[in-house]
């Protein structure tokens, strides 16, 4: 049976961002805004491949909030599932614009901020996986959200749709295949 390759180009290409933006050591504010800004550009990337006219976003100068709640809106996978997943990044948005847009920030706000990040990412990982670090905590949380959108827009690759389409099972499968399993 001739089986389609869905595009993989979407993961490969924030595989290399990220390799080349987030090197060992990184400290908290500098992971955050590197997050912040990586995580923008993955939405941005997945908007305009999601949609069928991608030009007119070009020039709208949408803000990471709009930009991530677009992405979110053009998400193929259930959103109760995922939830959290947007929870994260709307908290980053807080930690990041807290960190960016005052002068002298509350450091319990931003401790808070912080330890509610790696509470939810604890609360919805595998058994064992525990971030200590906060840059490797983002760090998933970053690659959390690149898998969603990756599973998304091959759930709706025309190039599988021709084939016959594909499944939610069958895409995470794939993209296993590819990258390898997170076990």
């Amino acid at each position: 049976m001739d089986r389609a390759t869905p595009d993989l180009s979407f993961s490969k290409q924030n595989e290399e961002l990220f390799k080349k933006h987030f090197p060992a050591g990184l400290d908290d504010l500098t992971a955050v805004l590197k997050a912040h800004l990586y995580l923008e550009t993955m939405f941005r990337d997945f908007c305009a491949r999601s949609l069928p006219h991608p030009a007119h976003l070009k020039d709208a100068r949408l803000t990471f909030k709009q930009i991530s709640l677009l992405a979110r809106a053009l998400c193929r996978l259930p959103h109760s599932n995922f939830d959290y997943v947007w929870v994260l990044v709307s908290k980053l948005n807080s930690l990041r614009n807290t960190m960016a847009h005052e002068l002298e920030p509350e450091q319990t706000k931003i401790d808070n901020l912080r330890a509610s990040i790696i509470s939810l990412i604890h609360q919805h990982s595998s058994e064992g996986l525990k971030y200590e670090s906060f840059p490797r905590a983002l760090g998933y949380m970053c690659g959390l959200v690149d898998c969603l959108l990756q599973v998304s827009l091959v759930l709706v690759d025309p190039k599988l749709s021709a084939k016959g389409g594909t499944s939610l099972v069958g895409a995470v499968e794939h993209i296993e295949r590819e990258f390898g399993s997170a076990e």
